[in-house]
């Protein structure tokens, strides 16, 4: 694994264990790189907060610039619907606001 790639793997860590998901994470999959390189996805099984729901399947996503170490994009999705939300990304906002 080259640099790039160390630094983008710490980084989709940091953003994954950083992220609100709204659901609790019952167990997270192994990261999948594209060919590109600049996006990083992995399987997720959510679980409701009541005893007894029923758990669903969702996936997490970091898209990178390309080439580079930055984070373009960043969310975690359940059929198709955007759940949760990145602090980091509101920090940013209020920064840049």
């Amino acid at each position: 694994m080259n640099d790039l790639a160390q630094r983008r793997l710490a980084i989709a860590e940091a953003r994954f264990d950083g992220y609100q998901f709204g659901w609790e994470v019952e167990e997270a999959h192994h990261w999948h790189v594209d060919d590109s390189g600049d996006e990083y996805c992995r399987t997720v099984l959510f679980c409701g907060e009541a005893p007894g729901s029923p758990c669903v399947k969702g996936h997490f996503l970091v898209r990178f610039l390309p080439g580079r170490p930055i984070v373009e994009e960043c969310h975690a999705m359940i059929d198709g619907c955007l759940v949760g939300q990145d602090p980091f990304a509101a920090q940013v906002l209020r920064k840049a606001g």
